[in-house]
């Protein structure tokens, strides 16, 4: 960590969700991954960014609790089951956790880091420069992990009820046919939030505005949803690159 980050770290949690009922892979959270639970990257580069005071795991799962336990996280506060299903909100996770810590520690952070295990090829730095980003613009709320999107909109379809092929967006020129003449466009990765833990309450948002963008290259911006993804993960897993 460097030493502008270092006054910060007591007024920093990062949040790592990881809830036992995963139905795209199930238990993929604590799959073995290049030979570690999957939760295990997402942990350690938690430790080696080194930017927080406490590395917490919000989960309803013993054994996830105990594997993140295992790798170092505190794993304490159980998510209500409330929380721990297909509608609950990052935000509700956030805020709930954010409330638990301060009933029971004494701890207020002003910064939230929310790190997604499912992300599993982000390196320490992509931790690091998010909050470095929030810690010198006082004016944002929040810093968001977004990587290239991997189809431009330009080129998106809709079908009507004719089965006719319809432009998603409307066209106005011909020139954004041309790959080289369409503007970027990106997707969040959620591979990083950066976050007041103010403006997280106020909005009950983990995208609270306004927002400034870190964008992350395509390598490390996989999340693992699918087991397509999961492949796509453990073909890019490149430990020696990170940094």
């Amino acid at each position: 960590m460097s030493d502008d980050l270092a006054p910060a770290k007591e007024k920093t949690l990062i949040l790592i969700p990881a809830r036992g009922g995963s139905k795209g892979i199930p238990r993929k959270n604590i799959r073995p991954f290049h030979g570690k639970p999957l939760i295990a990257w997402t942990i350690a580069a938690a430790f080696e960014a080194g930017v927080a005071s406490r590395v917490l795991v919000s989960t309803d799962d013993s054994e996830i609790a105990a594997v993140s336990e295992q790798f170092g996280a505190d794993a304490t506060p159980r998510r209500p089951a409330e929380f721990a299903t297909d509608t609950a909100s990052a935000a509700d996770v956030a805020i709930w956790t954010l409330d638990w810590l301060a009933e029971h520690r004494d701890f207020n952070p002003d910064y939230l880091v929310y790190l997604q295990p499912t992300s599993p090829l982000r390196a320490p730095s992509d931790i690091t420069t998010p909050l470095r980003m929030l810690l010198a613009h006082p004016a944002y709320a929040s810093v968001i992990g977004v990587g290239p999107a991997p189809h431009h909109p330009h080129w998106m379809k809709t079908i009507d009820a004719n089965g006719a092929l319809v432009d998603l967006l409307p066209t106005e020129t011909e020139h954004y046919r041309a790959r080289q003449s369409l503007p970027q466009v990106y997707c969040l990765n959620g591979a990083v939030y950066a976050v007041r833990a103010a403006s997280l309450r106020s909005a009950h948002s983990m995208l609270p505005g306004p927002s400034l963008a870190y964008v992350m290259p395509p390598e490390r911006s996989v999340d693992i949803d699918t087991e397509i993804d999961w492949k796509l993960a453990e073909l890019l897993h490149q430990p020696e690159a990170k940094s």
